[in-house]
């Protein structure tokens, strides 16, 4: 994970969520885009970051599917 380098991981895979959640590991902050139209991608990552900046930087789990955002926060 990037933690190190302080940058937010984007990804379409689920299995970083499950890294964070079930294994602890460190991260500055994941954006998950799970089942949006490559074409909504760039616009739904931008609003995501852009609404949620503050939660990403403190190492919040941000989700994006269709309409709705999700956002949560890390484990203690």
């Amino acid at each position: 994970m990037p933690r190190g380098e302080g940058r937010v991981l984007v990804t379409l895979d689920k299995d970083f969520g499950a890294r964070i959640y079930r294994d602890a590991e460190a991260h500055a902050g994941l954006v998950r885009l799970p089942d949006l139209p490559g074409a909504g991608r760039v616009r739904a990552l931008a609003q995501a970051v852009e609404r949620h900046a503050q939660d990403l930087e403190h190492g919040a789990v941000v989700t994006v599917r269709g309409g709705w955002i999700r956002v949560s926060n890390p484990p203690d």
